[in-house]
């Protein structure tokens, strides 16, 4: 069963942890508890979820949904509707992508009662529907008869008496014929709630009394709550207040122990109208108003309906007319959202008598026979037609209203109280108010009919020998109620003591554990101490608290940590071997060291700096794992200050001061080992830039040479020609043809050495601003698409070696204001590393650098090659430092690590590498237009860490 609701009554939880059980079980764990024990069904269902972590196979999803539906169940046990819905669509949508029917028909049910919670009845049909379809289709009994009892009262509130009976029925016939006792118990609960309404009450309470136990058979707390407290309603009916007063105790114990608020509520209202029939207008008032407190805030369902309806017969009874007509009319517009017509007969009845009281008496006879018309449409006999029929005759008596038709007021209303006694004698086991014969036999009287009066008046002594001896009864009930109430008071005080005890022992271990975290989270002695003496402080009486550290190498004890009464005291130090020392005899025996009598406090050494000996002193050993860090004392000028609660906090606090201790030490040391690495790495990451830029340097010194001896060589040789015609010139043997042939070759010449001297200059300024740029790091804008040309430019020796082909496309306006030296040093290593590792010797191959605008704000740089991919198990360390599949060939592994701090630290943005379908290596390099500032102390080397 998952959480059965009866016709009176409505629907959550909070966490801990479950053992150390596997997630199967905690599933099947939290499924049965979901209606046995609510609370803890959702704190096995958290620590299910919390077990299955990021898992996601199927059988993960499966667990998932379901712990979600579990939750969504607690969270409505509890009266959290927000909570429930967020819940439910978490489950709905784990179902729905598994296509698993049965939970989907689960959440269906769910969705239901967090219907009834609402007060939205058509949803609640609609999904009792979809669920019940479901359910008959897979063959899940037991979960269509808990359908059934949900439909049951769905049908009854709509006054469909011999359709709930037919339903409930044949849920009874299938639960027997599978031998299934939950969907037997749910079944037997629906045809007691259709018994209890007809009015056959014996019937009734043999029903329920079965569903009752077969629900606690099988630990159904949910549905033996809602036995109990309608099986009270059934005792009421019948007279038995005892049992009545009992009934509703039992089931008050069982919701309040699982939580749920809507069933509390229900219960203190039903406690609330017997102490309004009962005269006790003061407990009434309390009932509703500690009701009222738990249900105000949640949603206006059929529970808060109730509260209204009996709050208005609590004001009409002090008097307080117009808060009665308020109180009816709100739980009126609720009955009327929810279709629950018996309600809705009860409060427009009762704001009808409000009205009648405020003179108002047509209006008043208006709204109750708009009562009288939904309670003989619903069969509502006896707190419909019954006593709405009494109402309204006493409102025509009152006021002197004559009927619709005419008929003077006495006459109609002599014929309201024959109908209402002629339905009454119908009702088993249920006897007409006096007062209502004595109205009729004083019309009889006033008419005239004495026998008839007499007859009536006769009945009317026998229905008041009836009701003393309920009255009676009632009164001994109250008196046993208040008895066992009083009985249940001491022992209450007696566990509250014992319960505030245990709190406060839970407080103290609380407190610890939060001093214990803020103590161990310091890496500091000096904050590790401050720390200890604030606390320790707080919690005794400690005016002297101090630390001594061991120094293991020197055997010594050195006390740099001592205050007395507010003053920081000098640092003291002791051999360990001190017979005088109590620091030093701690640490030699290695326990607790407590001294109290003076004798023994005497003989101890006053601490440099204290003005007066102190009267109680505690020394503790701080040790973790059997190795002694040093002694954590407390000392106080009270005699006998430190008892076991004391001492306990002593030792407890000592445990954490020594792991913060020896947290700090080994903090100190891999400090001390990290900066080693960082210079180290600094060192490294410098000498990679360099022998990158020392490439670059020796690639265009040799790529410059060629262009400039070409250049040379044309100088040369014009030169030579200018001599030779000067020489000729000057001996008079110049010719005309010599001449036109020495401006061809100077033309020739000029041409040559124009052209590779811009060719020169051309590589030297490619060099220079990509040089400056990387040995910089200075911020400016650039466009990104020349800049690349550029840095191309600057790799072409090292290219042309190889045979690769390398190409760049970028649109010409793409402008970035970003760190250029960054982006030449990420696309020289990335166009390095392709060349180096991604293709197998002689093979030629093409490398495409790309960028492009990625929205409005983000630069998308891809480094792609047509070579032979990156295995799995490479991709995903490439980014690590250190790390090369050419260690022999003296490669350090940082090039592509240097590339990823550029990336992420430098240019802000990211990297990733991909392997393409068609084959080759994809760099994917994403990064702001405008880069993000440098952080306070941010290096340009990009320091080594982990991607």
């Amino acid at each position: 069963m998952s959480s059965n609701q009866g016709p009176q009554a409505e629907a959550s939880a909070p966490p801990d942890r479950a053992g150390v059980e596997p997630p199967e079980l905690l599933a099947d764990l939290a499924w049965s508890l979901r209606d046995r024990d609510p609370p803890r069904a959702d704190r096995v269902a958290q620590d299910l979820l919390a077990r299955l972590g990021q898992r996601d196979d199927t059988g993960a999803a499966s667990m998932r949904a379901r712990a979600e539906l579990v939750r969504a169940w607690a969270a409505m046990n509890a009266g959290h509707p927000a909570a429930a819905h967020l819940a439910l669509d978490r489950a709905r949508a784990g179902f729905t992508q598994l296509q698993d029917t049965k939970g989907l028909a689960d959440t269906d049910l769910a969705a239901a009662d967090l219907g009834l919670l609402e007060g939205d009845t058509a949803e609640r049909v609609a999904r009792l529907s979809a669920a019940e379809q479901a359910y008959q289709a897979l063959g899940e009994v037991a979960a269509w008869s808990e359908v059934v009892s949900r439909r049951t009262a769905i049908l009854l509130y709509q006054g469909k008496a011999a359709a709930a009976r037919e339903l409930a029925e044949s849920a009874l016939a299938a639960a027997r014929r599978v031998a299934d006792a939950p969907a037997e118990a749910a079944a037997l609960y629906a045809l007691a709630l259709i018994a209890l309404d007809r009015g056959t009450h014996a019937l009734a309470l043999e029903l329920f009394d079965q569903a009752l136990a077969l629900a606690r058979a099988e630990s159904l707390r949910v549905l033996e709550g809602f036995c109990l407290a309608n099986r009270a309603v059934c005792r009421s009916r019948m007279r038995d207040q005892l049992g009545y007063l009992a009934g509703l105790n039992q089931a008050l114990a069982v919701w309040r122990g699982i939580g749920r608020t809507q069933q509390v509520g229900f219960v203190l209202n039903s406690q609330a109208f017997h102490y309004i029939r009962a005269g006790r207008l003061d407990r009434a008032e309390a009932a509703l108003a500690e009701a009222w407190d738990l249900l105000s805030a949640g949603p206006r369902n059929r529970v808060v309906s109730t509260n209204r309806r009996y709050a208005g017969d609590l004001a009409l009874r002090q008097g307080r007319v117009e808060d009665a007509s308020a109180c009816y009319a709100e739980g009126w517009r609720i009955a009327e959202r929810l279709r629950q017509a018996d309600l809705a007969v009860n409060c427009r009845r009762g704001q009808g008598q409000a009205l009648s009281r405020l003179g108002r008496g047509a209006e008043a006879l208006a709204l109750m026979g708009e009562a009288l018309a939904l309670a003989r449409e619903t069969g509502n006999r006896v707190e419909g037609i019954i006593e709405t029929l009494r109402a309204m005759a006493e409102c025509h008596l009152a006021h002197g209203l004559p009927a619709a038709d005419g008929t003077p007021a006495p006459l109609a209303a002599k014929a309201l109280l024959e109908e209402a006694l002629a339905v009454a004698e119908e009702v088993e086991g249920y006897t007409p108010p006096a007062e209502m014969r004595e109205l009729l036999a004083s019309i009889l009287m006033a008419e005239g009919d004495h026998r008839a009066a007499a007859a009536q008046l006769a009945a009317a002594l026998a229905a008041v020998r009836v009701g003393e001896d309920t009255e009676r009864q009632e009164r001994m009930a109250q008196a046993q109620a208040d008895a066992e109430l009083e009985r249940a008071r001491a022992m209450a005080d007696v566990e509250r003591r014992r319960a505030e005890e245990a709190a406060s022992e839970a407080r103290t271990l609380a407190m610890l554990g939060g001093i214990g975290q803020e103590v161990t989270a310091s890496l500091e002695l000096e904050r590790v101490f401050e720390t200890l003496h604030g606390r320790l402080g707080g919690l005794l009486d400690a005016p002297i608290v101090g630390i001594a550290l061991l120094r293991e190498a020197d055997r010594r004890l050195d006390m740099p940590f001592l205050v007395a009464e507010g003053r920081r005291l000098h640092p003291v130090s002791h051999p360990l071997d001190s017979p005088s020392s109590l620091a030093a005899r701690c640490l030699r025996e290695g326990g607790d060291l407590l001294l109290a009598e003076e004798g023994e406090i005497a003989a101890a050494p006053l601490l440099p700096g204290l003005t007066r000996r102190p009267r109680t002193v505690a020394w503790q050993p701080l040790s973790v794992q059997g190795r002694m860090l040093g002694a954590l004392t407390c000392q106080s000028f009270a005699p006998n200050a430190y008892g076991p609660r004391e001492l306990d906090i002593i030792r407890t606090l000592s445990s954490y001061g020594a792991i913060a201790l020896a947290n700090a030490a080994a903090y100190e040391a891999l400090d001390k080992a990290l900066s080693e690495l960082r210079e180290t790495q600094a060192r490294l990451v410098q000498q990679e830039k360099m022998a990158a830029l020392g490439q670059l340097v020796a690639g265009v010194a040799h790529e410059v040479n060629t262009p400039v001896g070409i250049a040379l060589s044309a100088a040369t040789n014009l030169r030579d020609a200018i001599d030779r015609a000067d020489a000729d010139f000057r001996a008079g043997k110049l010719k005309r043809s010599a001449l036109e042939e020495l401006f061809a070759d100077g033309r020739e010449g000029t041409v040559l050495i124009e052209r590779n001297a811009k060719r020169a200059s051309q590589l030297i300024s490619s060099f220079k601003e990509v040089a400056v740029d990387q040995t910089s790091d200075q911020r400016r804008q650039v466009q990104l698409g020349r800049y690349l040309e550029e840095v191309v430019t600057s790799l072409t020796p090292r290219l042309r070696r190889s045979g690769h082909a390398v190409r760049v496309e970028a649109p010409a306006d793409l402008a970035v204001d970003s760190y250029p030296g960054a982006l030449a040093q990420i696309v020289t290593n990335l166009v390095v590393n392709a060349v180096d590792h991604g293709f197998a010797p002689g093979e030629k191959g093409g490398i495409l650098i790309e960028a492009a605008a990625q929205g409005a704000e983000m630069i998308r740089l891809t480094v792609t090659d047509t070579g032979r991919g990156v295995a799995p198990d490479i991709r995903a360390r490439i980014f690590d430092p250190f790390f090369t599949t050419r260690r022999s060939q003296g490669n350090t592994g940082l090039g592509l690590h240097l590339v990823y701090n550029l990336a992420t630290r430098r240019l802000g943005g990211g990297i990733a590498v991909e392997s393409p379908a068609e084959g080759g290596t994809r760099f994917v390099v994403t990064f702001p237009r405008v880069a993000p500032q440098p952080q306070q102390g941010e290096g340009t080397e990009g320091l080594l860490t982990e991607p």
